[in-house]
């Protein structure tokens, strides 16, 4: 379901996801967002339970101009 979910978001913003996979070593998967698409601000906001990939995606923004605010989890109630 979450790479459905991520599918959907990402080609609603004119991007696009896809997966390489090696035998005997995993699947990676891939995703390219058009810079027009993130909206004109300087900061967003990345969610993920995993804090490696909070600190790569931080990274990657921040090297790009954007300051990033992450989180591991949402506030439900």
């Amino acid at each position: 379901m979450g790479l459905a979910i991520s599918k959907k978001i990402i080609e609603n913003h004119n991007g696009k996801i896809w997966a390489e996979s090696d035998y005997e070593k995993g699947t990676t998967f891939y995703f390219e967002l058009p810079m027009e698409a993130i909206p004109c601000q300087d900061r967003i906001l990345v969610i993920d339970d995993e804090k490696d990939i909070l600190r790569i995606v931080a990274y990657s923004l921040q090297k790009w101009g954007y300051e990033a605010i992450t989180a591991t989890t949402v506030r439900t109630d």
